[in-house]
């Protein structure tokens, strides 16, 4: 065998590559070139390969858009050419002006073996049928007339020119048959099957299909194999054995490797995978005849991303030729010449070349005639005999140059006792999570969220009921148990068009985010609540309670809306304040994320973040409050201390949970005690303790009335009152009843905002009458008697307002 590689192209890529006995067809990007294959020296010649000038050529036919792909028809007299403007059919030899033109972009075409069908692919299969009608002077495109101007030019000289050259020959010209629709992409791969029954086609919607061409209809989608296809190809190129017992694809994916695909005809199976790439799979071809020494078998070549070829034979489990570093850049197409002993290859840096085989290499071509009725009898299916052969590939490497013809060793023939080629082996089902696709708001966005990976299945458990999320490809499912999740059949179920990421619900509704930033609200009797609700971007957190759903989209953005009454609790808000850089000796440190999220019975949001503060978003305000933080953990005498009377933590004092845990994490508790020992032995930092304490309880008793939190204000009131009576804090004390009092005309049964100047008194907070509260702190701070003189007042004056 012998090597040649030339470079046609500086910088220019090629695309496909076809040949015929006289002329070799190359496709650039919107240019074809037709060189003589008479270019390219013989197998047993010691020439090297020519550098290529503008005389080697025969012709170049130039376009206005990019050329795809490349193929003459098996008789060699009609060349294909496709491009995203049209197809465009040539006569070999007559390079002036095209056959005819078929409109429409195309990007992959093949012929049929006796070239009566020609299919075109986009993102759909056009199949045309070929005619013969009888030749006039003038045709509907005015063509003919020009053809055979240039037919008369080109026969000048002969003795007997063609007959089909007469201004009586017949005129060959193909007519939309059908168009077929089955894909949801680009169509990368075409091929028909040698037998004209069926006709294969591969795309990048990981499927590959087989069509019967007696109905057009769909014999066989085959997605499995490809499920996990990388789609980094620009081309998927397939090939049918010349029995037409096989189907040789692509990219398959086989335990994480890319490997070629053998699908067996009929049964549709795919137990065999080639494995011998390390990249990305462009192309395959089989040869186009069956060899039949010492057994039968049958040759395939394929190419991939890292410039290398790899030449099997059915007989072997691994490549008995592997040819490295042909070039720098990927093989685009590869094709062998009709006499089965070249292969052409074309690759994305401009090269072209060639492998020439000697006959001894692969053996006697078996004639067509004797090729087997039974078609699985292709030593790929036959069952397993003899051991397993260490017969090891026979790995060349190549550098490649613009002129190259390197001397290879001859293949090496296998052994007389052919291996046993080793079936893939049926693994169980793995459940594959892929992550989220990437919303385009999130690349532009200040925050980024990281989002929920797609899971097939799961599902989510209340004590009310269970529901279920199936993410399958084509939609979701979700099925919905309001009793016993082991019930046969779910209570409701509901399909959607988009992979579920995220879901919720309680005693009043169900609520599940989805992959393409889309929110769903269903009644817990599956009820449609509203149409789905658009966000930001992709959501990645979702939390509910009571009537309210709170949403953390990707890019930053927080959502709350009171489901039932179909209203939003307050405009989208941007989490980026909390999640601001901290700054130590003027030293940018890394900022917090957000760990938890949180939102009321009363609609309002929380988020716990990782170093360990907890925020609340007012509506009243329109800002974030910090409820929360690790500098009370330390100092305060009441951090974490307040139990409800069903001897349930109270909602502060979760918070405050929370932040322990997030400090202890992050391991910042030890620090924070360091800091308060400190500062407590320093001159001047005197009542240390008691002032944080105070301040802490402060904090507790503004955040529990802006979240509405009846329990929580109430205990942290005493608490606050009892505290400063006993640091005898008489100027507070009296400020705190005075506002509890409120004006002295208001009566008792007053439940109302009464307007004092310019302000306004509400009678009631978190829900609790002042006046009540002013009365139980009266009692509670009676045993100090120096705040006895500020109470009794207060006490007195509580007497004598009016009911």
């Amino acid at each position: 065998m012998r090597l040649y590689a030339t470079k046609i192209t500086e910088n220019q890529p090629l695309y496909s590559i076809t040949s015929t006995e006289k002329h070799i067809a190359i496709a650039g990007v919107n240019i074809v070139h037709i060189l003589p294959t008479s270019f390219f020296p013989e197998v047993f010649s010691n020439e090297s390969v020519t550098a290529l000038t503008e005389e080697c050529f025969s012709a170049k036919l130039q376009f206005s858009a990019p050329v795809t792909c490349v193929r003459f028809s098996k008789d060699g007299r009609l060349l294909g050419i496709a491009t995203e403007d049209g197809t465009f059919l040539y006569e070999e030899e007559i390079w002036d002006l095209p056959l005819q033109t078929i409109p429409g972009p195309a990007y992959e075409l093949c012929w049929s073996q006796q070239a009566n069908l020609l299919a075109t692919a986009w993102k759909s299969i056009s199949i045309y049928l070929r005619k013969e009608k009888e030749n006039s002077n003038t045709s509907e495109n005015g063509q003919t007339t020009e053809r055979l101007k240039t037919q008369t030019k080109k026969t000048q000289g002969t003795l007997s020119p063609k007959t089909e050259h007469t201004s009586n020959s017949k005129v060959i010209e193909y007519s939309l048959l059908k168009v077929i629709d089955g894909h949801h992409s680009f169509i990368c791969g075409l091929a028909f099957d040698p037998l004209s029954q069926y006709l294969a086609s591969h795309s990048l919607d990981r499927s590959l299909k087989i069509w019967r061409l007696a109905t057009f209809a769909l014999e066989k989608n085959i997605s499995k194999p490809f499920e996990h296809m990388p789609i980094n190809s620009r081309y998927l190129r397939l090939s049918w054995s010349p029995d037409g017992a096989h189907i040789a694809a692509v990219n398959a994916i086989n335990e994480g490797i890319n490997v070629i695909a053998i699908v067996q005809r009929d049964s549709w199976t795919f137990d065999i995978s080639l494995v011998g790439h390390q990249e990305s799979l462009e192309c395959t071809s089989f040869n186009p005849y069956l060899f039949t020494q010492p057994f039968q078998k049958s040759v395939i070549a394929s190419a991939a991303h890292d410039g290398c070829i790899c030449i099997w034979n059915t007989a072997c489990a691994r490549p008995v030729l592997v040819i490295k570093n042909i070039t720098f850049a990927a093989f685009c197409d590869i094709q062998w010449s009709n006499s089965g002993f070249e292969l052409y290859g074309v690759s994305l840096d401009g090269h072209i070349c060639l492998l020439r085989f000697e006959e001894s290499e692969f053996g006697p071509k078996m004639n067509q005639l004797e090729y087997p009725e039974d078609l699985s009898n292709c030593n790929f299916l036959k069952k397993p005999y003899g051991p397993r052969s260490t017969l090891e590939p026979t790995v060349i490497v190549a550098a490649p140059s613009p002129n190259t013809t390197n001397d290879i060793p001859k293949v090496r023939s296998p052994p007389p006792s052919p291996p046993s080629v080793k079936k893939r082996k049926v693994l169980k089902k793995k459940v594959t999570v892929r992550p989220v696709s990437i919303h385009p708001a999130t690349l532009f966005s200040q925050i980024r969220f990281g989002c929920p990976l797609v899971k097939p299945r799961w599902e989510i458990t209340k004590s009310f009921g269970t529901i279920k999320i199936k993410n399958y490809l084509e939609c979701t499912k979700i099925e919905c148990y309001m009793g016993d999740e082991r019930q046969s059949t779910p209570d409701w179920v509901s399909y959607l068009s988009s992979s579920v990421i995220l879901a919720n619900g309680t005693k009043k509704f169900w609520a599940a985010g989805t992959e393409d930033a889309s929110i769903y609200v269903f009644s817990l009797h599956g009820r449609l609540l509203s149409p789905p609700i658009v966000i930001g971007s992709t959501p990645c957190f979702l939390e509910c309670c009571e009537t309210y759903l709170c949403c953390v989209a990707s890019n930053g953005l927080l959502y709350t809306w009171d489901v039932i009454s179909s209203k939003a609790v307050h405009n989208p808000v941007s989490m980026l304040p909390l999640l601001h850089a901290n700054f130590t000796n003027s030293k940018v440190a890394k900022g917090p994320s957000l760990e938890q999220l949180f939102v009321t019975d009363e609609g309002n949001p929380i988020a716990v973040m990782s170093d360990g503060n907890a925020f609340a978003y007012s509506p009243i305000t329109s800002s974030w409050l910090r409820v929360s933080e690790g500098w009370w953990m330390i100092g305060s005498q009441y951090w974490g201390s307040l139990v409800t009377d069903s001897r349930e933590e109270s909602a502060l004092s979760f918070l405050e949970r929370c932040t322990d845990e997030e400090i202890i994490k992050a391991g910042r508790g030890r620090f924070l005690q360091r800091i308060v020992k400190a500062s407590m032995l320093r001159q001047g930092y005197d009542n240390y303790e008691m002032v944080v304490s105070i301040r802490h309880l402060e904090n507790r008793l503004m955040s529990s009335e802006k979240l509405n939190l009846q329990f929580d204000f109430h205990e942290n009131l005493l608490l606050f009152a009892n505290r400063i009576a006993e640091e005898g804090m008489k100027d507070k004390m009296d400020e705190l009843c005075r506002e509890l009092l409120g004006p002295l005309r208001v009566p008792l049964s007053c439940t109302t905002p009464v307007k004092i100047g310019d302000r306004i008194w509400n009678p009631f907070v978190s829900s609790l009458n002042k006046r009540s509260l002013l009365k139980e702190i009266i009692l509670h701070t009676a045993k100090h008697r120096e705040i006895q003189r500020i109470t009794s007042q207060y006490s007195y004056l509580l007497e004598h307002i009016p009911a």
